[in-house]
C-alpha cells in the first residue's frame, strides 16, 4: 500500500501542495491584516486617552474605530470561508490520494486522474470555460486548482486588445513574490505600453513615461531599454521601428503565456503538465516504425490510429525486448493455440483467418499486400523459435 501510495504521490504531488501552500499564504496574509488593523485601533486609543479633545471629537473619533473594527471583522469572516473551503480541498485531495490503492475503487480513480489531468491542461492552455465546466461535476469541483486562475480570462482578454491596466494592476498586488522569482513581466508589461505611445506618435507621452519607468530597471534591461528609445529617433517606417511593429502580436502573445507561468510560479504549480508528459510518455511506449505502414497497421495500436499519429510524430521510437505477432488478416495475436501460416505473397496470417472464412461459406482468404484470394493448402504452416 505505502509503495503504491508513493508511487502517486511522485506523480501528484503538486495536487496535494498547491492547496496546502494556498491555504498557508491565505493563513498568513490574514494574521498580517488583523495585526495591522489591531495596532492601528491600539494607536488610536492611545492618542484619544492622551488627548484632551471634546466629547463630540471623543464620539467621532470612536465611531471611526467602530466601523473599522467592523470592516475588520467583516475582511476575517471572508478570510475564514476561504481557508475552510482551501481545508476542505486539502481533505478531499487527501482521501482521494490515499484511496487510490484500493483495488475496488481502481478504476473510479483512474477515471479521476483522467479528468485531473485534462483540467490541468485546459487551464494551461487559457481554455478557462471548459475547465471550469469540468470543474462543476460533484466529483471534480475539489479536484482542479481552479482558484489559481481566476480572473485570468479577463487579463488576457484586455491584454490582446492593448490594454494593459488589468495586467499591470495584477503585477502591482503580487509585486513582492514577483520580484523573489525574478519575473520580467512587470518590466515587459511597460515597455509594451511605451511601444504603444510610439505607435500612435505620441513621442511626448513615450519620453515622458520612459523617464517615470524605465530608471528601475536599468540596472538588469538597458540593453533593451537603450534599443526601446532609439525608436524616438526614427521614423515609423524605419526598419528598427517596423522590427518591432510587425511582431506585436507575438509580443502580447508572449506576455500572455509569460503572465501564465508566473501566475502557476506564484500557486506553486509546476511549469510541466503531466497530462502532456504522460501522453509522450504513452505515445512513445507504443510507436515503432511499422505505425507508419498501411500493411502493418492495427486497430488495437493507439500510435497506428491517424489522429495520434500527428501527435506521435515528435515522439521517439520504443525499443521493445519482446514482440508478438499478429495476424495481417483478422488481428488477432499467433501463439501455440492460433497458428501462424504464410501465403504465397509473403503475408502472415492465422489458423483464426481460415476459421473464419470457413464459418462464412468460403474456403479462401484474402491477402491484405496483394489482394488476392488463397486457400488453406496455398498457405505454410510456419515455426517460430
Amino acid at each position: 500500500f505505502v509503495s503504491l501510495f508513493v508511487e502517486k504521490m511522485s506523480l501528484d504531488l503538486s495536487f496535494v501542495k498547491v492547496p496546502l501552500e494556498e491555504l498557508v499564504r491565505v493563513s498568513k496574509d490574514a494574521q498580517k491584516m488583523i495585526d495591522k488593523q489591531l495596532i492601528e485601533c491600539v494607536k488610536q486609543f492611545e492618542e484619544l486617552s492622551k488627548s484632551f479633545t471634546t466629547v463630540e471629537n471623543a464620539n467621532e473619533t470612536l465611531t471611526q474605530i467602530q466601523t473599522e473594527i467592523e470592516s475588520l471583522e467583516k475582511r476575517m469572516h471572508d478570510a475564514m470561508e476561504l481557508e475552510f473551503e482551501l481545508l476542505k480541498m486539502c481533505n478531499v485531495r487527501f482521501k482521494h490520494m490515499s484511496s487510490s490503492a484500493r483495488e475496488q475503487n481502481a478504476s473510479l480513480w483512474e477515471e479521476l486522474r483522467v479528468c485531473r489531468y485534462v483540467g490541468d491542461f485546459l487551464l494551461r492552455e487559457g481554455m478557462y470555460e471548459t475547465a471550469l465546466e469540468l470543474a462543476k461535476k460533484p466529483p471534480m469541483q475539489f479536484m482542479i486548482n481552479t482558484f489559481a486562475f481566476k480572473n485570468m480570462t479577463e487579463i488576457e482578454d484586455e491584454t490582446m486588445k492593448s490594454n494593459f491596466s488589468p495586467l499591470l494592476h495584477w503585477c502591482n498586488k503580487h509585486s513582492k513574490r514577483l520580484k523573489k522569482l525574478r519575473s520580467t513581466l512587470q518590466f515587459q508589461t511597460n515597455l509594451q505600453i511605451y511601444l504603444q505611445h510610439i505607435e500612435r506618435e505620441e513621442f511626448d507621452s513615450a519620453l515622458n513615461f520612459a523617464q517615470s519607468t524605465f530608471p528601475k530597471y536599468a540596472q538588469n534591461h538597458m540593453k533593451e531599454i537603450n534599443n526601446a528609445m532609439l525608436l524616438l529617433a526614427c521614423s515609423k517606417d524605419s526598419p528598427v521601428a517596423k522590427k518591432y511593429f510587425s511582431s506585436k502580436e507575438n509580443r502580447l502573445h508572449n506576455l500572455v503565456l509569460q503572465l501564465r507561468r508566473n501566475n502557476m510560479a506564484l500557486y506553486s504549480i509546476p511549469s510541466h503538465s503531466i497530462f502532456t508528459s504522460t501522453l509522450q510518455l504513452g505515445m512513445s511506449m507504443f510507436k515503432t516504425e511499422q505505425c507508419s505502414l498501411d500493411a502493418c497497421k492495427s486497430s488495437d495500436c493507439p500510435t497506428c490510429n491517424p489522429h495520434i499519429q500527428m501527435l506521435a510524430r515528435d515522439q521517439p521510437l520504443c525499443h521493445p525486448s519482446g514482440s508478438r505477432l499478429r495476424c495481417t488478416i483478422t488481428n488477432a495475436l499467433i501463439d501455440d493455440v492460433n497458428h501462424p501460416y504464410l501465403l504465397p505473397s509473403g503475408a502472415l496470417c492465422s489458423m483464426k483467418a481460415f476459421d473464419e472464412m470457413k464459418d462464412r461459406g468460403d474456403d479462401t482468404v484474402t491477402c491484405p499486400l496483394t489482394q488476392k484470394k488463397f486457400k488453406q493448402e496455398d498457405a505454410e504452416r510456419v515455426y517460430i523459435m
